[in-house]
């Protein structure tokens, strides 16, 4: 069976401000962006626009699933970029250069495809390479798409060539051209460099450079000094100076291997130099040339390489020397340029200052080569003169002071500072008061005082064959290196054990780094976090800073969200960041960023507009807020919002801004259709992450801290829950009206009490007589104090004892999670638990019957759950599972509603009691990524993922008959699919795919019609199907009465679509309209149109401006984030009109306060910031 793994990833946050068209947007259909306008995701690139004129700093970046942007004001706030037609071209872009004013896009988010466990992403494969014309708005293809460019890394353009880096290889293609050429083909190439004419680039553990591009595309793999099974290396040069070149390597679990740099880089093409000298050797080399010497070949040093005494013919044996009278030589030694830059003695007159050569002694027992720098400084002629010590501007050889070949042991070339060449007694020639050439054991051949020996050809011998041998040798010749610069990079490790730069193990994620515009010893570097090396001045030591923490959180100068993968530097001094949490600015802080100390400088987020996190689930609130699971936003929570004044460009009457709740990356979440608005608002919300942490909260919703607040940890979660998918899933399951589930609720009515008699409301107290088909409102506190309306069945009087009962309990809830844990057998097992009581905040406790009590409802040996379904009435779970050897299978899980909740192991699988069926109904190849089910449950459809060449859909009829049939359905062929819906009214199916929402009018039609967000994964469609009504209800506890109130379902039938990529859309197409009620049946009207808070924030006063429709009393309360009550305040028989309520914030402490304005049918919340 052939495994295909995809996990999803998480999402959150768009931001469209001003008037354009939107991705796929039909006013006439209602998909309207919903948000986060404020938050966003993961951005892999950034560009400084190099042409914008004047001081404008224009930016450019985009989502790896989003699109194209651009801000015109240096970030503050951004844009989609429209091509000419007024829309969207929206492509998955990973990386982008700049080019002749034109944007160059790499499509494909590749550095995201991770061989690490199972934690895949949803990765949509890349279009090709395209290029944007600011000028004309035009978008264009350069190259097309194939398997080489699905996923592309980095591009670079030199040199009239277009270089890439991909998930095959690295290739190269003509400016202009369509066609590429291939340079390397043995990997993933995961970084590229270009400088001057070397390329370097990664792959792997490996560092490559090509040396000359000008020369070849010859590709010669590097020494380094790192671990050989590092899992990514990400490499910078310094663009002041290219000798600087540094490292960083992730490890094989993805910490820091560690940061490493050599600023000893050899001169490009040296070989090709080299090549090109004109010697004349043929009249010196004896029987056996130095180029069959056996030199670099098994060496892995240069260091080893043996001297030239192994060379069979020493230089005593050389047939070189001519004996010719000096007074015969025309050419004098005069005419050769002196080896430094201190001129030769050559005229001075030496006989009064030594004697004749003959009474010098011999220096065989001198030891000068190993000792003496030598060659380090030798200029040789390569212009094909005679001469050999002429100059070559810009042209060094460097040997090395270990390396020089040597002749014998006893006939040794040395320039010492002692011994002076002599020719005759007349004249002695200094080439350099430091470095002399001794030619014999006597100091020089000499027959007599007459002769000097004189070699022939230009004194080319040692010095051409040496470099010839030596260099041709070592380059290209040996297998483990294929070149000498293995000797010259010479790396040193820098970086310490206090970097902690993959704080996570996410190094193979996100691993970048810069070297500052000006000083080459500046280093920045991106993982988690911001880290700074600044090299000391004359060594290879380097101090660190850590400059960014994720860890401060919002609002902070020292903030920037955690995974960095670019670095653009405006300035010196201004420099952004592309992370997981869009742009960040190094620079002077905007407004609203707290600064530590008074520098005045930090780091500020820039993400107003940029709409680039993916969110992979959805959860609906009765009131229309919205929260959803998003990679690195934990649950973006958007508060409901209409007619209050928003202060951001898009001042309309929706909120767009988002606050995250909970930590990490958010999975599936939910919210419970019971809204209480009033003493207190309360909506309980369930949030889970990655590794199967789920909570639970009622209010102080942003902070998980808050015990009164919160259950997390062990008071929530089950022990077994040790860990998870990657993202995994929740569902929640209620019903107001039920009728199969058997769980009771007791009760008890005391004095005073509110009695319905008649339509009309009586206070009781004791000895009050209840009559039949009296109306009380009970209190479920396992509901948030929803009420329940209870008929009294038998007359009877009311008494200080009270009237105790038990009645079946029509609220009913049901929350489901799944989690992975490993059974007596050794397997995994994905398991599938459901606990009835968690609206209940009085229990707490995830492993006890008496608390959170959850219960183990399936068990799916070797296995991932990615998905689950339940019917409206609760009695079948369908759940989707990917199998670890491959393929999915889609479970049911019967009887779930009518199985007796008071038998012990009712719900256990495979239990002696168990009273639940469980079976499957789907086996496929493919990965099972949603469920849908009809309104009435009898129709299912299954989407799926990883098929590229058939359907990735099926409908299952009769889904919980014990006759069903699957059905496939080749719809959308070979594109994968991640959500689907059936429209719970007229069974019309939402469909959510790689590239944007399709609709059909059944599920068993043939053909899907593209319906918006073209181009964007849609990776969760939920339906707001609850229809709750206003309700109110006053509970007296001992003699204080405290009215409830309970909100009304706002866009009933409206349906959410979570985008990875694009946030949230909803589309009110399908909304109907209903009568609120208060109480039992009595309607109200609306009393206030608007409510608006200025200034806010406030320091001192603020303002409560509220206008009036109907006449009424108001109440206003301001509540901290805790819950407690810090301000109340009554006004009475308010006419219609507009009237200002003056708030003192004196004594106040900073922070968001929550405002409600209550009057006698309605609730307004507004948030106020005191500063």
């Amino acid at each position: 069976m052939r495994k295909r793994k995809i996990l999803f990833g998480i999402i959150a946050a768009i931001l469209l401000f001003g008037t354009y068209t939107a991705i796929g947007q039909n006013p006439d259909q209602g998909l309207n962006f919903l948000g986060p306008n404020n938050l966003a995701g993961r951005t892999r690139t950034i560009v400084i626009d190099q042409q914008a004129e004047g001081d404008a700093v224009v930016l450019y970046t985009a989502g790896v699933s989003g699109g194209l942007f651009k801000s015109e004001n240096g970030g503050k706030t951004w844009m989609p970029v429209l091509d000419n037609t007024g829309n969207e071209f929206v492509l998955p872009i990973s990386c982008m250069v700049q080019h002749e004013g034109k944007l160059l896009i790499g499509t494909g988010e590749g550095l995201s495809v991770s061989d690490l466990d199972n934690k895949g992403l949803i990765i949509p494969k890349g279009k090709g390479i395209y290029q944007y014309d600011p000028a004309t708005a035009t978008f264009a293809p350069v190259i097309a798409a194939d398997q080489n460019l699905e996923y592309i890394n980095k591009m670079i353009v030199n040199g009239g060539y277009l270089y890439f880096a991909t998930n095959t290889g690295l290739f190269r293609a003509t400016m202009g051209n369509t066609q590429y050429d291939t340079l390397f083909d043995d990997g993933k190439v995961q970084d590229l460099e270009i400088a001057s004419e070397r390329l370097y680039f990664t792959t792997g553990a490996d560092l490559f450079m090509i040396d000359s591009l000008s020369k070849g595309v010859e590709y010669l793999k590097v020494k380094t000094n790192h671990a050989s099974n590092a899992s990514r290396v990400e490499l910078t040069v310094a663009p002041t100076d290219e000798n600087y070149v540094y490292l960083s390597v992730a490890d094989a679990n993805g910490y820091l291997e560690g940061v490493y740099m050599t600023n000893s880089v050899p001169f490009v093409g040296l070989d090709s130099v080299i090549s090109n000298i004109e010697t004349v050797i043929d009249t010196i080399i004896s029987d056996q040339e130095i180029d069959s010497t056996f030199v670099i070949g098994s060496t892995c040093m240069v260091d080893t390489i043996p001297i030239i005494d192994t060379i069979n013919q020493i230089l005593d044996s050389i047939n070189i020397v001519e004996y010719r009278e000096i007074d015969t030589i025309t050419a004098t030694i005069d005419s050769i340029t002196s080896i430094d830059s201190i001129p030769a003695m050559d005229l001075t007159v030496i006989d009064s200052l030594l004697s004749v050569v003959d009474t010098l002694e011999f220096i065989d027992g001198i030891n000068v080569v190993d000792t003496i720098i030598v060659y380090d400084t030798i200029y040789l002629g390569m212009d094909g003169s005679d001469s050999l010590f002429t100059y070559l501007p810009n042209v060094t050889f460097v040997f090395d002071t270990n390396y020089r070949y040597e002749y014998d042991s006893t006939y040794t070339y040395t320039y010492d500072t002692i011994h002076f060449t002599l020719y005759d007694t007349t004249y002695s020639y200094t080439y350099d008061t430091t470095y002399l050439t001794l030619f014999d054991t006597t100091y020089f051949y000499h027959n007599d005082t007459t002769f000097v020996p004189v070699y022939d050809t230009n004194y080319t011998y040692s010095y051409d064959t040496i470099f010839r041998t030596v260099y041709d040798t070592i380059y290209g010749s040996d297998t483990s290196y294929n070149s000498f610069y293995a000797h010259y990079f010479e790396w040193n490790k820098i970086s310490t054990s206090t970097v902690s730069l993959f704080t996570s193990r996410n190094g193979w994620y996100s691993n970048t780094l810069a070297v500052s515009p000006t000083d080459p010893k500046k280093l920045y570097l991106g993982g988690s976090d911001l880290w700074t090396a600044q090299g000391l001045e004359g060594t290879n030591i380097y101090t660190w800073a850590m400059e960014s923490n994720a860890a401060y959180g919002r609002p902070s100068a020292f903030y920037v969200h955690e995974n960095i993968h670019d670095i653009a530097f405006l300035n010196d001094s201004v420099y952004y960041l592309a992370t997981d949490g869009g742009i960040f600015k190094y620079g002077e802080v905007y407004d609203g960023v707290t600064i530590v100390g008074e520098s005045g400088v930090g780091f500020s987020e820039l993400n107003r507009g940029l709409t680039t996190t993916q969110f992979v689930s959805v959860a609906v609130a009765n009131d229309g807020s919205v929260m959803g699971g998003a990679l690195g936003h934990a649950m973006p929570y958007i508060k409901s919002r209409e007619n209050s004044e928003i202060t951001t460009p898009m001042a309309d009457s929706v909120n767009h801004a988002a606050e995250s709740i909970w930590y990490g990356n958010g999975s599936w979440g939910a919210i419970s259709m019971i809204h209480q608005v009033a003493p207190t608002e309360k909506e309980v919300m369930f949030v889970g992450a990655e590794g199967a942490d789920f909570g639970r909260a009622t209010s102080d919703y942003f902070n998980s801290t808050n015990t009164q607040a919160w259950t997390t940890g062990t008071d929530f979660n089950n022990t077994q829950f040790t860990t998870s998918a990657y993202n995994p899933a929740m569902l929640l399951w209620e019903n107001l009206e039920d009728e199969l589930i058997r769980d009771s609720m007791e009760f008890k009515i005391t004095a005073p009490v509110i009695v319905r008699r008649n339509g009309v409301d009586t206070l009781a107290r004791n000895g009050f007589e209840l009559m039949v088909n009296d109306t009380i409102m009970l209190r479920d506190q396992a509901h948030t104090d929803y009420p329940i309306a209870y008929r009294i069945a038998e007359q009877c009087t009311l008494t200080a004892a009270g009237i105790e009962g038990v009645i079946k309990n029509p609220i009913q809830s049901r929350l489901f999670v799944t989690a992975v844990a490993q059974q007596f057998d050794g397997a995994l097992y994905s398991k599938v638990y459901m606990t009835s009581n968690a609206t209940d905040f009085r229990k707490v406790g995830g492993n006890s019957t008496d608390g959170i009590n959850w219960l183990d409802v399936a068990n799916l040996r070797e296995s991932v759950v990615r998905a689950l379904a339940i019917t409206q009435d609760g009695e079948n779970l369908f759940i989707a599972a990917e199998e670890t050897d491959g393929g999915s299978v889609l479970v049911r899980v019967r009887g779930l509603a009518s199985a007796d909740p008071n038998v012990i192991g009712a719900f256990t699988p495979n239990g002696p009691k168990q009273q639940t069926r469980i079976d499957t109904i789907l086996i496929t190849e493919r990965v099972i990524t949603s469920i849908a089910l009809s309104a009435d449950g009898n129709t299912a459809i299954v989407t799926c993922a990883g098929e590229e060449d058939g359907s990735n859909l099926y409908y299952i009829a009769n889904a919980t008959a014990d006759e069903y049939n699957a059905v496939e359905n080749n719809i959308l062929e070979g594109k994968d699919i991640y959500s689907s819906l059936i429209e719970k009214e007229t069974g019309s199916v939402f469909i959510g795919a790689i590239d944007g929402i399709y609709t059909m009018e059944a599920y068993n039609q043939t053909a899907a019609t593209l319906y918006g967000l073209q181009g964007v994964p849609v990776t969760f469609i939920r339906q707001q199907t609850a229809e709750m009504k206003f309700r109110r209800a006053t509970y007296y506890t001992g003699t204080n009465a405290e009215e409830y109130r309970f909100g009304k379902t706002k866009y009933p039938g409206a349906i959410y679509f979570a985008t990875y990529g694009r946030g949230i859309y909803v589309d009110k197409t399908y909304v109907k309209d209903f009568e609120n009620e208060i109480g039992i049946n009595a309607p109200v009207a609306e009393n206030i149109n608007d409510v608006r808070i200025y200034p806010n924030p406030a320091a001192s006063y603020a303002n409560i401006e509220m206008e009036i429709a109907n006449a009424t009393n108001v109440s206003i309360r301001i509540f901290d984030m805790s819950g407690k009550v810090v301000y109340t305040k009554s006004l009475d028989n308010l006419a219609e009109g507009v009237y200002t309520e003056t708030i003192n914030c004196q004594n106040m402490q900073k922070g968001v306060y929550l405002i409600n304005v209550l009057t006698e049918s309605q609730m307004m919340t507004s948030k106020l910031i005191v500063k």
